[in-house]
């Protein structure tokens, strides 16, 4: 069931204007969190009763869920939810280890944290987990601990990465991005078909004004498609725009 459809028909009784959000990508993150984390919490907290598992497992399941987030199919993302969980993990013990001395710890951070904005330069999943993997470090760091301590830590935030993984790629997902590249892809051809007719029509090459016409035609629509799916896709950027004046400089 189309979950825009369904929050349209309840809201418009009361002739309630919807927010701006394309797609609803925030009303799915935040169903996702809302439905996850307090079930995360509430199993540290009044099933195994450990502080450590509780505070790691809601704090990694809100990091991963709302703050990365990761797009894309279901394969690569759920291989984008294993890695952020075991990166997470080796910054959780890295983290507790370094917190026994104010020190270690900020020389650690500084490391860290250079490291973890380096990988971002990269793009793709490695700079929507930046955000995610600094929670781990900072929580594991900003609250001192001893080394036996690792053990509910590390499997409060594996338990949180199963989990996130797990709702990111079973629950409302979107495939914003795969849609927008094919679409892209689609224009892309069209405005080449258009460019070749004017290329051969300066040539004198006799091309019907119908064939002209049709080309001209099927790159509008792609180019209208491009621009719907880049509204629905919040981190599309400018790929509508560029596309658009490639076309109006081609015709």
């Amino acid at each position: 069931m189309d979950v825009t459809g369904v929050v349209r028909r309840i809201v418009r009784p009361w002739r309630l204007r919807p927010p701006d959000d394309p797609g609803l990508e925030a009303l799915r993150r935040a169903a996702r969190v809302a439905l996850v984390m307090p079930a995360a919490s509430g199993m540290g907290l009044l099933v195994l009763r450990n502080a450590p598992f509780s505070m790691f497992i809601s704090f990694g399941s809100f990091s991963l869920l709302a703050l990365a987030d990761f797009g894309g199919l279901r394969r690569p993302r759920a291989i984008a939810y294993a890695s952020a969980t075991v990166g997470g993990a080796a910054l959780v013990v890295i983290g507790t280890l370094a917190s026994t001395s104010p020190w270690i710890a900020a020389l650690v951070a500084l490391f860290v944290a250079f490291a973890i904005r380096f990988a971002g330069l990269f793009g793709g999943y490695a700079m929507t987990a930046q955000v995610a993997l600094l929670v781990s470090f900072v929580l594991s760091v900003a609250v001192p601990a001893p080394p036996a301590a690792l053990g509910p830590r590390v499997a409060g935030w594996i338990t949180a990465g199963i989990v996130a993984g797990l709702a990111g790629v079973l629950l409302w997902p979107r495939f914003e991005h795969p849609q927008l590249m094919e679409r892209a892809a689609s224009a892309c051809r069209a405005l080449a078909q258009l460019v070749d007719a004017n290329r051969q029509s300066q040539a004198t090459v006799e091309i019907p004004p119908q064939r002209k016409r049709a080309i001209a035609e099927v790159a509008a629509r792609s180019l209208a498609a491009l621009g719907g799916a880049k509204r629905a896709s919040p981190g599309a950027g400018r790929l509508g725009p560029r596309c658009a004046a490639v076309g109006h400089a081609a015709a």
